[in-house]
């Protein structure tokens, strides 16, 4: 999983583990990993290996300038030079794609290299035959602006691969770009199915890229999903709560999952009814730990941290009654 062990750089040279307390640290796929106990510590940046001159000021979607990174620098008075400067723009300049300029939403909003290349994977193939870029559709959140209108609706499509690969298993911050960013849920819901359209229409059945394979075992993939989001969860909660709190809640939380019907742990049978068996993971998983703070004596105030911190779509209003919520556990479970 590691490739090499660095010493603290000049971004955490102060930081430690917040587990374990050590100070060195090793660079995994997505994220700096502690070298005692191997808690992940803090992300990677996005990392292009060598930056040609052009891309100094910018990232790599972000390039206009040329496919090769090459450029003329000016001298003063000479003509030969501004014409060649000119020349060399308009021969090397590109025009991004429309799924490069969605994806250059993801990049700018700081998402590591995997989740903006996954993200290009997909809507590149729902956009061979222009079903996304060609979608004129009016989108109930966009602003009134052009410019502004033009970048919404960028963005929810970005929003919306985002959403799709988390469900296929990436780890991204879907649900708060979505908050961050202001998206209407009702075009969220809309840019979803249309790109999930477009894939069923572009590629097999079978492809990795669909959420769901006539192979696919139904049990598995909601474990593996439940198992994410509470990893997720665990982080936030680490940065709130610390280390032994997090790691406690999220373990009643499982084991409540447990508890009522969900497969957790593999060879478990899933049962067909349970209190968390109608939600989907993201939900499931976040009810689960809230759940978890009542029985373990936390206050409302935590879990409002908790969803400030990771804002899960679809629910605000459980988190609006969260007072209500505790008061009636477990006689009323919401």
């Amino acid at each position: 999983m590691c490739e090499k062990v660095t010493t603290p750089n000049n971004k955490n040279e102060d930081e430690c583990c917040q587990n374990c307390g050590g100070s060195k640290f090793e660079s995994g796929d997505s994220h700096y990993h502690c070298s005692e106990c191997g808690v992940q510590h803090q992300p990677l940046g996005y990392d292009n290996e060598y930056k040609f001159p052009s891309e100094g000021e910018s990232s790599r979607i972000a390039n206009h300038v040329s496919a090769l990174g090459s450029q003329i620098k000016p001298e003063k008075g000479s003509k030969i030079a501004k014409k060649l400067i000119q020349l060399q723009k308009r021969e090397s300049s590109r025009r991004l794609t429309y799924s490069e300029e969605i994806c250059e939403q993801i990049e700018k909003a700081g998402e590591p290299s995997k989740v903006v290349i996954d993200a290009k994977i997909m809507l590149d193939k729902a956009n061979e035959v222009r079903g996304i870029s060609y979608n004129r559709d009016k989108l109930k959140g966009e602003p009134k602006n052009k410019v502004e209108r033009s970048e919404y609706r960028k963005r929810v499509y970005a929003a919306a691969a985002l959403v799709i690969n988390a469900g296929l298993g990436s780890e991204n911050r879907a649900n708060q770009l979505v908050v961050e960013w202001k998206i209407d849920r009702n075009d969220l819901a809309e840019a979803i199915k249309t790109i999930e359209k477009n894939l069923r229409r572009n590629i097999p059945v079978n492809h990795s890229l669909h959420r769901r394979s006539p192979n696919d075992d139904y049990d598995d993939i909601r474990r593996e999903l439940l198992a994410l989001q509470i990893s997720t969860i665990r982080d936030h909660l680490r940065t709130h709560l610390g280390p032994k709190s997090s790691r406690e809640l999220t373990e009643r939380a499982v084991s409540l999952m447990m508890k009522h019907g969900e497969p957790m742990e593999y060879g478990q049978e899933a049962m067909n009814c349970g209190r968390y068996r109608n939600d989907n993971p993201d939900k499931a998983a976040m009810r689960a730990v809230v759940h978890a703070m009542i029985e373990l004596g936390f206050e409302t105030t935590d879990a409002r941290e908790l969803y400030a911190l990771f804002p899960v779509v679809g629910m605000k209003s459980f988190f609006n009654r969260i007072a209500i919520v505790f008061r009636d556990y477990p006689t009323h479970v919401w």
